[in-house]
């Protein structure tokens, strides 16, 4: 099994980028608009991010910090937990091949 907080991390990763893309995004429109009106009046997300980016940014930057913390601290366990898992399952047989030939042996010693 592996570490859950990579798939927490994948997750508020991507949720992140798409934020900060459209933050990026309200910002141009707000440069580009020469009357200087406010995006908050036509409703949608970029009105959302106008009023509440930078809090929607700093609570998914925090989320991607302690989601990092927790996947770095707990990969150990993770580790010798499937390790332990492994070890439960029966080793299977490999089959015995044909006897080493002499193409087989070290050619570098003649």
């Amino acid at each position: 099994m592996s570490n859950p907080f990579y798939v927490a991390l994948m997750v508020v990763g991507v949720v992140f980028v798409l934020s900060a893309t459209q933050y990026v995004l309200m910002t141009i429109r707000l440069l580009e608009d020469p009357a200087g009106t406010s995006l908050a009046e036509g409703g949608g997300l970029l009105a959302l991010f106008e009023q509440h980016g930078l809090t929607i940014l700093a609570v998914e930057l925090g989320l991607l910090t302690i989601l990092t913390v927790g996947a770095i601290t707990t990969d150990d366990f993770w580790q010798r937990r499937a390790n332990r898992g492994n070890e439960k399952r029966p080793a299977t047989k490999k089959p015995d091949g044909d006897p080493p030939t002499e193409s087989d042996s070290d050619s570098s010693n003649p």
